[in-house]
């Protein structure tokens, strides 16, 4: 399951008011807010989503501590410690939607779509003091959906794997270190992180639009049409 593009494309308006303005955080707010009404929105089309469940209750707390990294007055090594406790608190979600059964294809886009907007916030908590390259780890998501959206006939989103995974991991460790460690460190870091998620969202596309029709097992990307939370592993690329 994915949410609509209207959830894509708002993120995008949503960073270049950020980054226009310099204050990222209200903008932020209208993504999360528009990430929130698109899974209630989609409710009713999935009979197993639970809202109250506890792995979604995590999930949420994911997606209140991401967007408390652009909050004003926050220090980098403050943000930094957020980042790192979303990324501990993504290896939690899914043993409790798996413990409690409370698996659902909704559950499990909502927590990738946490995943990315904890990729976007980090980003933006960086840009002004790293290159503009830092954003485009945060905005391959949103562009990668709303390809998909305009290219009807594509496959759809590739499956995930532990590629795609091990690199979301070590994107959100080098925005850890580039906050705690300043600019110096990120100016090492970000590039190349930036162009490893650039690598793998390369990989999504190419299975998107031009793999075999054959083809059935994961690169990266988006969640197969099967698959739920309850098949996802811990840490979760931010696709």
């Amino acid at each position: 399951m994915t949410l609509p593009v209207r959830h894509a494309l708002l993120l995008l308006l949503a960073t270049a008011v950020a980054v226009a303005t310099g204050r990222p955080f209200f903008p932020a707010l209208l993504g999360v807010s528009s990430l929130l009404a698109s899974v209630v929105a989609l409710r009713r089309s999935d009979p197993h989503f639970q809202p109250l469940s506890a792995a979604n209750g995590v999930t949420l707390a994911r997606v209140a501590a991401s967007l408390a990294v652009l909050a004003p007055g926050l220090s980098s090594s403050q943000a930094a410690l957020l980042v790192l406790v979303c990324l501990g608190l993504d290896a939690v979600d899914g043993p409790l939607a798996r413990r409690f059964g409370t698996t659902s294809p909704l559950s499990a886009a909502f927590d990738m779509e946490a995943d990315a907007l904890l990729v976007l916030f980090s980003a933006l908590r960086l840009f002004p003091v790293s290159t503009g390259l830092v954003l485009v780890a945060g905005l391959l998501r949103p562009l990668y959906a709303v390809l998909l959206a305009l290219f009807p006939g594509a496959r759809g989103e590739a499956p995930r794997s532990t590629f795609g995974r091990f690199v979301f991991a070590i994107v959100v460790l080098s925005h850890v270190a580039s906050l705690a460690g300043g600019p110096a460190l990120s100016r090492f870091l970000l590039p190349l992180s930036t162009l490893l998620l650039c690598h793998s969202f390369g990989r999504s596309a190419w299975w998107s639009f031009f793999g075999p029709r054959a083809f059935t097992t994961g690169v990266d990307g988006g969640i197969a049409p099967n698959q739920t939370r309850a098949s996802r592993p811990p840490l979760e690329s931010p696709r």
